[in-house]
This record gives structure tokens, C-alpha cells and sequence, in this order.
């Protein structure tokens, strides 16, 4: 009776994982998010099977890796703790996720504990990330993260906007409240 209760189990998470690997279950638009203005023509990637890089949304996908992060006031992200390093990944189906942080952050060590406030920030400087849907207003170039999931939990359903530039085809900067980060293509130099 045991092995067949562990069997049951097992088929109905292994079902529960394949209906959120496919999407299922995630609303399409979150409690409490406003719709893109109908007077713009914003583009939802989610729309389109695959990926057309001659839109603009289109430009996006792919996955990115982060080559520069700067302040608002122009100061190196990461300043002594090394470049920063971290990925940002856009799906033609509108998913994004990333993952971004200063990996040479040095763990706490010594009888001088921080507080949890201060290991709290040490550790989202060391590492942070989030993901969720996207959308791209062309006409305001700008991005949209709809958060779904984050290390940070004041994030969760809210809506990152962010001003967009490409520099060709390969680099990606972003804005996000004038601190400025540099995305690479991953696959070229």
C-alpha cells in the first residue's frame, strides 16, 4: 500500500512539473498589473511562435551575458569586489529571466557577525535575480520584466521598465532608473 501511495505521488509531481514547464498554471496577466495603454502599439513576444529579429521585440531573444554594470551616478556596480558577472535571457514565448550580481563579494567571516539586514545586502550584491514575463513598447523603447518570481521579495508582481538601446546587433544596454548595464550576446566575443 506504501509503494503504490510513493507512486502516486511521484506520477502527480512529475505531472504538477511538466504543466509548469509548459506554462500552465501562470496567469497571463497578474493581480493588480494595468495593461499596456491601448493607444500603443506594445508587442508581446508571447504572441509569436518564434523569434523574428527584424521587430523589435524579436531583437531580444536570445540569452545575454552582462558585460558592464554602472550606478546612476556612473560609479562600477561591483567597484571593488571585481566586474560584475551575470546573464539575462529572453524566450520568444516572452519569458525573461536573470541572474546578476558582484561574485567576488567575500563571505563574512571573524567574531564581528552582521546583521541580517547587512547579510541580506551582501548577498543580493553577490548574487540577485528574478524572472517572468516581458513586453517591448518600441514607440517608448522601452522593455517591461513583469516579475513573477525574485530574490526579493518586494519585486513579486511588479513591473520593471526599463529604456532600451541596441549597439548593432550583439550589444544591449539597459536602463533601469539611470543605472546603466551592458548585455553582450552570449556566443560573441
Amino acid at each position: 500500500m506504501r509503494l503504490g501511495l510513493l507512486g502516486i505521488a511521484a506520477g502527480l509531481l512529475s505531472a504538477i512539473a511538466s504543466l509548469l514547464a509548459a506554462g500552465c498554471g501562470t496567469p497571463a496577466v497578474q493581480p493588480g498589473r494595468s495593461e499596456p495603454p491601448a493607444d500603443r502599439a506594445v508587442l508581446d513576444s508571447a504572441d509569436r511562435a518564434e523569434s523574428d529579429p527584424g521587430d523589435p521585440a524579436g531583437r531580444f531573444v536570445g540569452s545575454w551575458r552582462l558585460d558592464s554594470w554602472t550606478t546612476a551616478e556612473g560609479a562600477d556596480r561591483c567597484g571593488e569586489d571585481g566586474p560584475p558577472a551575470g546573464q539575462i535571457i529572453y524566450s520568444a514565448d516572452g519569458q525573461m529571466s536573470a541572474q546578476l550580481g558582484c561574485p567576488g563579494v567575500e563571505p563574512t567571516v571573524g567574531s564581528d557577525p552582521l546583521t541580517a539586514e547587512q547579510e541580506r545586502r551582501r548577498l543580493t550584491r553577490q548574487h540577485f535575480s528574478y524572472y517572468g514575463r516581458y513586453t517591448v513598447d518600441p514607440e517608448a523603447g522601452t522593455v517591461t520584466h513583469h516579475v513573477l518570481g525574485s530574490i526579493s521579495a518586494g519585486w513579486v508582481g511588479e513591473d520593471r521598465v526599463r529604456a532600451y538601446t541596441f549597439e548593432g546587433d550583439d550589444r544591449l544596454v539597459l536602463d533601469a532608473g539611470g543605472a546603466k548595464l551592458v548585455w553582450v550576446r552570449n556566443g560573441v566575443r
